[in-house]
């Protein structure tokens, strides 16, 4: 991705990313300019989460908060676990979340419950042969509600251009 161009996209926005991990979509978003980042993952992953942005506060100030959200235990609408209302949420990140069968709708609930307000879902994943049912599944499920783009490899800065890396931005049409 080019990073003069993408801080201009996320100056001053609100972010959530959804199943973080090491929070690091969330990190380089605020990093970038995101005024407000919410960086969510299960439990396990809160501590890994919260020592990498203490590890980058020169980096990210106070833009930067970690909670512990598991989207198949709240059916994905859950506003407790919010620190923001999602009328404010500019951006979605789900970094490689497409990869265990129960949790396929779950997912999608809590993608078009988040954008509902208008946010844009930047969606990525890799491919994985045993994961292709899945994110079909999961494409089908937005198919009624969302346009999906995909941003084509020469679009993306060359050290991070990959043919089995995808990148989407969706977006809810109804």
């Amino acid at each position: 991705m080019d990073i003069k161009r993408d801080q201009l996209l996320l100056y001053r926005s609100v972010v959530v990313e959804l199943g973080a991990g090491t929070g690091f979509c969330g990190i380089y978003a605020a990093a970038l300019g995101s005024r407000r980042v919410l960086i969510t993952d299960l439990p396990d992953c809160v501590p890994l989460m919260a020592r990498n942005v203490a590890l980058n506060r020169h980096l990210v100030a106070d833009k930067v908060v970690v909670a512990e959200f598991d989207w198949c235990q709240t059916n994905g609408t859950d506003q407790r676990f919010f620190t923001v209302p999602i009328d404010a949420i500019d951006y979605i990140l789900v970094s490689d979340c497409l990869y265990y069968e129960q949790s396929v709708q779950q997912l999608y609930n809590t993608i078009e419950w988040l954008s509902s307000k208008g946010a844009s879902v930047l969606l990525s994943y890799e491919d994985r042969e045993d994961k292709q049912p899945l994110i079909d599944q999961f494409f089908t499920l937005i198919a009624d509600k969302f346009t999906a783009t995909e941003i084509q490899s020469h679009d993306l800065h060359p050290d991070y251009r990959s043919p089995d890396l995808h990148l989407f931005v969706l977006k809810q049409t109804v």
